[in-house]
């Protein structure tokens, strides 16, 4: 009888009584969340009547395990993805959801205001600086409300941005196999669709920069007057709200990421378990 793999999962009774948690433990030599994420996965819910799959993962494996420059590469790529601590990925995204719906209309009137303030002092000035006056202290009197609020978060989207940018340090690997013109030689049919995955999240790096700097600061004078631009402005919360919106649209794409990279450096792991095997069928 062929089982059904979507139906198929190791239950916690059966989980226990082979001591899976310990075969894990030996098997676990990945280096990061997503590696050990992927490779929990394939021992809880293991693929079993798919050769395809199969064989491309023995495929993958026998070649990082042959080719050791290849392999130290992305090891250390994906050590510097490190980990994300005692919270998954979903974690994180589920953690986002508690934020609520957020966008910057309230940020882009005030300053609209300001905007319109400066033209007014041209016309009026009494009436000009007062406008200016009172929307600048509104902007700065809820900016540290507002920043207090999202600064929890911040350090889903440093984890994002770590995935997305050692996506891309993996994809900048010169690989002895890419001159190969077989499409299922060596890894090139991963690296293609690592590839595709990455080019899905295009542009979330776009407002990462000034949004992974909230409640960081180095203590410099350009950063010190940087700040109160910060404070009149929301630049940095508009820039938040936006990345936040970016990223609870392609969720979906940040998991088949995610799932992208745990996948090879579950492959890595199960190569050197093998390795320290004397025999494995």
């Amino acid at each position: 009888t062929t089982i059904n793999e979507e139906e198929f999962l190791v239950d916690d009774i059966t989980w226990n009584d082979l001591s899976m948690d310990r075969i894990f433990e030996q098997m676990n030599f990945t280096q990061s969340s997503s590696g050990e994420e992927y490779l929990y996965k394939m021992l809880k819910k293991p693929v079993l009547n798919n050769k395809n799959d199969l064989d491309k993962m023995n495929r993958h494996i026998e070649y990082l395990m042959k080719n050791e420059e290849e392999r130290i590469e992305i090891m250390t790529k994906l050590h510097s993805l490190n980990r994300s601590g005692k919270y998954t990925l979903k974690d994180y995204m589920d953690y986002l959801e508690t934020l609520g719906n957020r966008n910057n209309l309230k940020h882009y009137v005030a300053n609209i205001l300001i905007i319109a303030s400066f033209a007014l002092i041209f016309i009026n000035t009494s009436l000009g600086v007062v406008l200016l006056i009172g929307t600048v202290c509104y902007n700065m009197a809820t900016y540290f409300g507002e920043k207090g609020k999202v600064a929890p978060y911040v350090s889903t989207f440093a984890y994002i941005m770590r995935l997305v940018n050692q996506t891309d340090e993996i994809l900048k690997l010169q690989y002895s196999c890419k001159s190969n013109k077989e499409e299922d030689s060596g890894i090139n049919d991963y690296l293609n669709t690592l590839k595709e995955k990455r080019a899905s999240l295009k542009g979330l790096e776009t407002n990462s920069k000034m949004v992974l700097k909230i409640g960081v600061s180095n203590g410099s004078m350009e950063e010190l007057l940087f700040d109160y631009i910060k404070m009149i402005t929301h630049i940095d919360l508009i820039k938040f709200n936006s990345m936040f919106k970016q990223v609870k649209e392609r969720s979906n794409e940040i998991f088949d990421l995610s799932e992208k990279i745990g996948y090879i450096d579950a492959v890595i792991s199960i190569g050197y378990y093998r390795a320290a095997l004397p025999y494995y069928c």
